[in-house]
């Protein structure tokens, strides 16, 4: 748990992410042109797509995101 103080947001704000993931554009970040602040968070799951799938299923946007997983 984190104090909520913009020191520990940015500290945060790049969990488990490297630096590439970090600088690459994700889909939506178009929404918001000048945000005032920027997050990536990722974990690393050694496994295949389907067993991906199985542990972490959908985020809620439908199966777009499950096709993703597969195709990737």
């Amino acid at each position: 748990h984190h104090s909520g103080k913009p020191t520990d947001t940015l500290m945060y704000s790049k969990w488990g992410a490297t630096e590439s993931e970090v600088s690459m554009a994700l889909s939506g970040d178009d929404f918001v042109p000048n945000p005032m602040l920027v997050s990536t968070r990722a974990i690393s799951i050694e496994a295949s797509a389907d067993e991906n799938l199985a542990l972490v299923g959908t985020d809620g946007a439908g199966s777009r995101w499950a096709l993703q997983l597969r195709t990737s």
